[in-house]
């Protein structure tokens, strides 16, 4: 008989949980919205690149941003970010979308980004489709938190949602065409991860 008052406990709470995430998670806006973030970051000026709208029904939200930064003199480089509050799948790794376009991963690593402070870990691709290719850094965000791990992030987010604090996510992906090679483009990558991420640590939650 105790057991099975146990087990009714068990299956009544995990109810309760589920519930709580659920509405958590359909909540209609975002306490940010990427389209804010600033189209001039130090000398690059950026311009928005159209996305198709099967994107946003693909990632079920519409809080995401795909831009393309140019500087004089500098092959251009696109700044993807995808914001949510509550909807934890949002922000998944992009390897997935990539393959399913018809992209193939060449290269996949992690990499520490030299920072004022702590370095800043994130994944390191290089994709290829039509005899081009792309070297992209990418990495996630909870809180305060960077990290290159998805499981990591998405723990953090649902503790964040348990304890009542706020539990945006964000993923961060920054990509260039290598024109010379990996080790010029790693550096101009890099060169810009430094001079953005000021603004992405003071404007994203």
């Amino acid at each position: 008989m105790k057991r099975h008052i146990l087990i009714i406990i068990i299956f009544s709470l995990t109810a309760a949980l589920s519930l709580f995430l659920y509405y958590q998670q359909i909540k209609p806006e975002d306490a940010f919205n990427v389209a804010n973030f600033p189209k001039q970051i130090a000398d690059w000026q950026g311009e928005d690149i159209v996305l198709e709208e099967k994107v946003y029904e693909i990632l079920e939200t519409r809080n995401l941003l795909l831009r393309e930064y140019k500087k004089s003199g500098e092959p251009a480089i696109v700044l993807y970010i995808i914001y949510s509050d509550k909807n934890r799948k949002a922000s998944h790794p992009p390897e997935v979308c990539l393959t399913g376009s018809g992209v193939s991963i060449i290269k996949k690593t992690t990499e520490e980004i030299t920072l004022t402070g702590s370095p800043l870990k994130t994944n390191y691709l290089i994709a290829e489709k039509g005899g081009a290719r792309e070297l992209m850094f990418y990495w996630f965000k909870s809180g305060k938190t960077f990290t290159p791990n998805y499981l990591n992030q998405q723990l953090r987010i649902m503790l964040n949602q348990l304890q009542g604090k706020s539990s945006g996510g964000a993923m961060i992906r920054i990509s260039t065409t290598i024109t010379k090679d990996e080790k010029e483009t790693e550096e101009r990558l890099a060169g810009f991860i430094r001079e953005i991420m000021p603004t992405i640590v003071k404007i994203i939650p």
